[in-house]
Parts: structure tokens; sequence; C-alpha cells
């Protein structure tokens, strides 16, 4: 089993103005986002819950490399962690999400396969 944690990032032009992301925090299969800043200010217990594992994922290898491809997570060249290129773009309200993969410290021996396969 492989124990791993997706987090996000979401950035709209107000905020890409200021260099900045708009919303950032971890994601669930499923669709849900659990925010550690966002317009409402900071979440404390968010934090509290990523510190205690609340959002660490485990699974199969096949179980992450479903997730990742759903979420356009890649590998790229040279870089020691995988996420999306091109965010997932909101047309309405102008917003793009991106998304990266964090593999546990005892998954990243899975590294070299994660990369080879995602």
């Amino acid at each position: 089993m492989l124990k791993y944690s997706i987090t996000y990032d979401v950035v709209t032009s107000e905020s890409c103005e200021h260099g900045d992301t708009s919303e950032s925090g971890w994601y669930l299969p499923g669709g849900w986002k659990f925010p550690l800043k966002d317009e409402d200010g900071h979440h404390a217990d968010t934090l509290k819950d990523a510190q205690n594992g609340e959002f660490d994922l485990t699974g199969t290898l096949s179980e992450l490399l479903d997730l990742a491809r759903q979420l356009g997570i890649n590998s790229f060249e040279g870089a020691e962690w995988f996420y999306s290129a091109d965010p997932e773009e909101n047309y309405t309200t102008g917003e793009n999400t991106s998304y990266c993969l964090h593999l546990d410290d005892s998954s990243m021996r899975h590294f070299d396969r994660v990369a080879r396969f995602i």
C-alpha cells in the first residue's frame, strides 16, 4: 500500500495580480476540498487535521494512478514531485485549479514506478 496526499491551489485573476493563490489546501477523492486559507481567512483546524494525517490517502499503485490521471497530475523530467501542468479552468468564475501529488516518506521508494506510469 502506498501512502500519499493531494493538495490543490486555486488562482483567480485577482490573486494572480498579487502573485498568490486565492485558496489552497488538501483534496480528497469525490471532489472534497479542505482549504487551509480562503476568502474567509485561515482555517487552523485544517492544518491541525493535516498534521494528524486526516488527509493522508492509502491505496494501491493502480488507485493512486487512476486518481492522479483524473486530476491531470503528471510526471515531468527533472521534477521531484508530481503536479498538474494544465490547471482545471472554470470559465464561469475564472478560477484555475492545480493539483499536486505528495508521496509519504515511506512510499518514496515507489517514486520511479509512479513516475513511469503516471
